[in-house]
């Protein structure tokens, strides 16, 4: 993921559908996209720029393991299930010890 994929996706993805389900469902006010402190994530200002009632904020540095301790866990037992795994152990260690 880089800058302008994300940017590429918020525009052409997120933007357009989100606009959608709003004029369907019958939803006004302004749309909160909260995000976390990502290299990929452009500057809020650009992504705010889009729309005057879509508005993106980051989540404090440091602060995104306090708030997706699920997602900590899960990828925490999927790593120790697939290494732990004879097969997909090797093939992982394969994958990422390869030379370019």
């Amino acid at each position: 993921m880089n800058s302008a994929l994300f940017s590429e996706w918020y525009s052409k993805d997120f933007f357009p559908n989100v606009k959608k389900f709003r004029e369907r469902e019958g939803k006004t006010g302004k749309v909160l996209l909260i995000l976390d402190i990502a290299p990929c994530h452009p500057p809020v200002e650009i992504l705010n720029a889009v729309e005057d009632y879509f508005s993106v904020m980051y989540l404090p540095q440091n602060i995104t393991a306090l708030v997706q301790t699920m997602d900590q866990c899960v990828i925490e037992k999927f790593k120790r299930e697939f290494i732990g795994n004879k097969f997909c152990g090797d093939y992982f260690w394969q994958k990422t010890t390869k030379k370019v």
